[in-house]
């Protein structure tokens, strides 16, 4: 079964479905797409492959289990399985219309007790069973690495976003691809209004002063609230990667509120944000050039990894903030204020 993309579908809900699904995904607005998807997909499959109908269209435990056949990967499935009970729970315990002018009663109802259940569980485990996969392994670009690489990068834009990625421990698509440069001074505060707030990508707006520069994102994946980074200069210790005045060097003049990296994004369908093949591409020439090994494995997650890398192996303790994935814990959002180790990482 193919899984329908994820996208936000205001259209698929009533106004009333909308404010409670508002209201059960609190901190977490951007997954009306999976819900949306989730249901759709559950719908599709009992009607095409459980032939149910009407109220047989509700969720229980048989049918996940089931659902569950039509996976590859435990990891979608329990996510598609907790994104059905938000959307069963929208619904309310009520039998309701699923769909707006669907032919036929589309109902789902809830039922907490069969998303609960055991048997789904097993289920879950029985999916990475079937479908063994071998993690492929998590490149990172130390600063050594990207210092060898830099003098290989033709396109001096290229050059700037690779050293902001690095410098500041960017996801390069979503909160990358998108910095609006101002000169104005670091310490300024910059306000994001509703709009940018609520804009599916990431708004980042970087001020550059003579010593250093602070990143305003109007949130990160584990923050959705605004936040900011600051990386003082490093031109003592290396001044090919000084996060404040290499990147200004390789632009040359930027008028103030520009997007230098705009022309190196494409925008999905779904609104999702992606780097233009060259950026990945021209990474993987360059490190080729430079003699590194693999380059043909790097992405352009690899500068995000390296920043950690390098600065864990200059001593910083990152471990268990990284063991967790999203670099959540409190721990290393609060390295990421410190400029002052960011030198020492690039002794």
């Amino acid at each position: 079964m193919m899984l329908p993309a994820e996208g936000s579908t205001p259209d698929y809900w009533t106004d009333t479905e909308l404010e409670r699904l508002r209201a059960l995904l609190g901190s977490c607005p951007r997954s009306l797409g999976t819900v949306t998807a989730a249901a759709k997909s559950w719908l599709l499959f009992a009607e095409t492959r459980l032939h149910r109908a009407g109220n047989g269209l509700a969720p229980d435990v048989d049918g996940l289990l089931v659902w569950s056949c039509a996976f590859k990967s435990a990891g979608t499935f329990s996510n598609y399985v907790s994104a059905l009970r938000t959307a069963c729970e929208a619904r309310g315990r009520r039998a309701r219309a699923l769909a707006r002018n669907a032919p036929g009663a589309k109902v789902l109802r809830l039922n907490a007790d069969c998303f609960g259940a055991r048997e789904v569980g097993r289920a879950r485990a029985a999916i990475s069973k079937r479908n063994p996969r071998e993690r492929p392994e998590k490149r990172y670009l130390l600063h050594d690495d990207l210092l060898r690489l830099l003098p290989h990068v033709a396109d001096p834009t290229l050059r700037a976003l690779y050293i902001r990625c690095f410098a500041f421990a960017l996801r390069l698509p979503s909160e990358g691809l998108g910095i609006a440069v101002h000169r104005a001074d670091p310490s300024q505060r910059f306000v994001f209004s509703n709009e940018e707030l609520r804009a599916k990508a990431t708004q980042a707006r970087l001020a550059v002063g003579e010593r250093s520069a602070t990143l305003h994102l109007s949130r990160r994946k584990n923050a959705p609230h605004p936040c900011k980074v600051t990386r003082d200069c490093w031109c003592t210790e290396c001044q090919a990667t000084c996060p404040v005045h290499a990147p200004m060097a390789a632009l040359g003049r930027v008028p103030t509120g520009a997007l230098p990296f705009v022309g190196l994004r494409r925008e999905l369908k779904d609104g999702a944000i992606k780097p233009q093949p060259v950026v990945v591409r021209q990474l993987r020439s360059a490190a080729r050039t430079a003699g590194i090994p693999d380059p043909e494995g790097l992405t352009s997650k690899c500068l995000r990894r390296g920043h950690a890398e390098t600065v864990r192996r200059a001593g910083g303790r990152l471990s268990d903030s990284l063991r967790a994935g999203g670099w959540s814990a409190r721990a290393f959002k609060e390295y990421l204020d410190r400029p002052e180790l960011e030198c020492a990482a690039t002794r």
